[in-house]
């Protein structure tokens, strides 16, 4: 059970490190609005993953 833990969550991992929607709106912002409302966009959207990985994770351990 570990081992696919383990797989989950580098999967996750990986697919959050890739440019994506997230990336555009940082940029998007930083571009707009500066330096300080792309940080908290970036700190804002990195939570909110953390948040959906805590969810998964508790939703895996309660199925298995």
């Amino acid at each position: 059970m570990f081992e696919i833990l383990l797989a989950y969550i580098l999967a996750v991992f990986l697919l959050i490190a890739t440019p994506g929607p997230v990336v555009a709106l940082v940029i998007r912002n930083a571009s707009m609005y500066g330096f300080k409302t792309a940080f908290f966009t970036s700190i804002g959207t990195n939570f909110a993953s953390l948040l959906l990985i805590t969810f998964a994770i508790a939703i895996i351990f309660r199925c298995i």
